[in-house]
């Protein structure tokens, strides 16, 4: 027969670690990030009005991706704020950061801007110069999103101009 002082000081300990797991648990930053909306790799779908070609839907050669990233700019950069992004086009690649409130990140719609934009210069045909600058000079214009059903709308309000990513890996062929 077991001694009753063992099995309750057992029982007790098995307790006492459970709450002090519940605790620690409950202490921890469980919220989800909210610029996991955003995180993360997007192929542009179409792009309205497609001016640069005059097709609602990218030429398969004229591929754009757009990604997301969770690091932010240091607080000591002399640079703008933001999250980081990053994307390729047919023959030139970009980077920058992208502005948004946390509210606007949890609603999934709302204010967002891009800063920064900086790309490589590599030398391309006259038809996919042309869809990289108006890809990029919408981009800049961009003053909202809204992401639903994994497709990710960027609006340029004052242009009517809208660009409409769905979300996926892609790397535009490379």
């Amino acid at each position: 027969m077991k001694p009753l002082f063992n099995s309750l000081s057992r029982k007790g300990s098995s307790a006492f670690f459970f709450l002090c797991s519940l605790f620690l648990w409950s202490c921890s930053d469980s919220a989800p990030d909210p610029a996991l909306s955003l995180q993360g790799s997007w192929l542009l779908s179409h792009v309205d009005p497609a001016a640069y070609n005059d097709y609602a839907a990218p030429d398969p050669a004229m591929c754009a991706d757009l990604v997301f990233t969770q690091e932010e700019e240091p607080a000591e950069s002399s640079r703008l704020w933001g999250y980081k992004m990053t994307g390729n086009l047919p023959t030139n690649a970009y980077q920058g950061n992208y502005q948004v409130t946390q509210e606007a990140l949890l609603r999934q719609t709302g204010k967002l801007g891009f800063v920064n934009l900086g790309i490589t210069e590599v030398n391309a045909p006259p038809a996919v110069k042309k869809f990289e600058s108006y890809f990029l000079q919408t981009l800049q214009d961009v003053d909202s999103f809204e992401v639903k059903n994994d497709v990710l709308t960027l609006w340029a309000s004052e242009k009517n101009q809208k660009l409409v990513f769905v979300r996926g890996a892609s790397s535009c062929g490379r």
